[in-house]
């Protein structure tokens, strides 16, 4: 909980007080070019949350039905129509999920899995550790209910690569978002708002204990590719299921039921999902002259090691239980060190520069966490190898190329009308936001 609220605190105040000019500085070095890779890894780049976890399991298996059925209710049924509604395009995810949901408890209460593997029951079993019965019916949630939160300046350093993570597939996802909406690609001052509002949010998360906060996580991507699936891009949508959310909550039992769905399901669906979000981030292709042998050195390097170094991590991680970055690193207390010389203590109190070499004495390992947190993000190493590429590699006299002249007029507020239409806050909120 005091990582969530220091780290929500920096993001916060970093999109406070330079709300559009952080985020317009970023977009000077941003193209189509560069977004190519990082929306697309926002999808691609959980490969292994797919087929690999269906497959964990022998029964397993058994669960990827929820991808064809998902398929064929979403795509080749999305014309059934009752009252001129498309029933089975619309809630194909949420039949899709139920419809295997009791044939796998079917099978937990038919007694299949008693003598499976434990791996098998715990991905597949419908009780696990008696979610249900052991759930209360009416649980309110309400603030510091684990107990006062601690602060510790090694883990909110450690955790600001999450930050860093999080600001990059945030944006990668509401670019994906956009489009998948129809709408105009998302100005500095849309991205800093948002992300403003997403420390804000994560803050709320760890005042409440939750475990995730409200970050672009694999469920906040599944939510995107769901919206082009959907084809629902309305406001209203979310702020009834926002009030639904904050309502079930106060029912244990209704959290319990969706904690008892094996993941194999989810798994099954991201293999869509995940897809559509990745191919969203290909249509950005169309604005940029692919016929350039520069163009396609930097889409397919930034592409290639947007996957390939997080892979290296993992398996490195693996197997040696620790990150490639693996130093004595820390954070350590900076008050006084205290030390005894000929039976005197003396108290050494240090400058700045000191303290700087200070920060990566031995201690928690924070710095290895920092290092190795950023390369576990697929799209996070997919932005620093394509926007270097893009800003360093004949970059003046490729402007066309690059798809600058299509891009140039998102950068800002007021560079489009239709902004207006798609971004403008309710209940006259704007005027707290104003465009710069």
């Amino acid at each position: 909980m005091a990582t969530f609220s220091l780290v929500s605190l920096c993001d916060l105040l970093s999109s406070t007080y330079s709300p559009d000019r952080t985020m317009e500085r970023q977009h000077w070095f941003f193209s189509p070019l560069g977004m190519v890779p990082v929306i697309s890894l926002v999808g691609f780049g959980l490969f292994d949350r797919g087929f690999p976890v269906v497959c964990w399991t022998v029964r397993g298996n058994r669960h990827s039905y929820a991808r064809p059925i998902y398929i064929a209710f979403s795509q080749y049924l999305k014309n059934f129509q009752t009252r001129q509604m498309p029933i089975l395009e619309r809630f194909a995810l949420l039949i899709c999920i139920t419809v295997i949901w009791a044939y796998a408890h079917l099978l937990t209460a038919s007694g299949a899995y008693k003598h499976r593997s434990d791996v098998t029951q715990v991905h597949c079993r419908t009780d696990k550790a008696n979610l249900i019965s052991s759930a209360p019916w009416i649980k309110i949630p309400f603030p510091l209910q684990w107990g006062a939160p601690t602060f510790d300046a090694g883990h909110a350093f450690g955790m600001m690569a999450a930050v860093l993570v999080s600001l990059i597939e945030s944006t990668g996802a509401y670019k994906a978002a956009s489009r998948l909406a129809s709408a105009t690609p998302p100005p500095a001052r849309v991205l800093s708002r948002g992300i403003g509002w997403q420390g804000i949010g994560i803050l709320l998360s760890g005042l409440f204990g939750t475990l995730s906060g409200c970050t672009v996580s694999v469920n906040n991507r599944e939510n995107v590719g769901l919206l082009g699936s959907t084809r629902v891009g309305s406001r209203r949508v979310i702020q009834i299921s926002a009030g639904f959310m904050i309502f079930f909550s106060m029912l244990g039992k209704f959290g319990a039921f969706f904690a008892s769905i094996p993941f194999t399901i989810f798994a099954a669906v991201y293999c869509v999902l995940f897809g559509l979000v990745s191919s969203v981030g290909l249509s950005f292709l169309q604005f940029k002259n692919m016929n350039s042998m520069r163009n396609l050195f930097i889409c397919g390097v930034a592409l290639f090691l947007g996957l390939s170094i997080p892979e290296y991590f993992r398996q490195y991680t693996a197997t040696a239980l620790h990150g490639p970055s693996h130093t004595r690193a820390g954070w350590v207390s900076l008050k006084a060190l205290k030390c005894t010389m000929n039976d005197c203590i003396v108290v050494f109190y240090y400058s700045v520069t000191c303290l700087i070499d200070l920060c990566f004495f031995r201690g928690h390992h924070q710095f290895n966490d920092f290092l190795n947190t950023i390369f576990f993000s697929s799209p996070t190493v997919a932005l620093i190898v394509a926007v270097f590429l893009d800003n360093t590699l004949d970059y003046k006299d490729s402007a066309r190329d690059r798809g600058m002249p299509w891009w140039v007029k998102f950068r800002t507020f007021k560079g489009d009308s239709r902004n207006e239409e798609f971004y403008t806050l309710l209940f006259n909120l704007n005027r707290f936001f104003p465009p710069s």
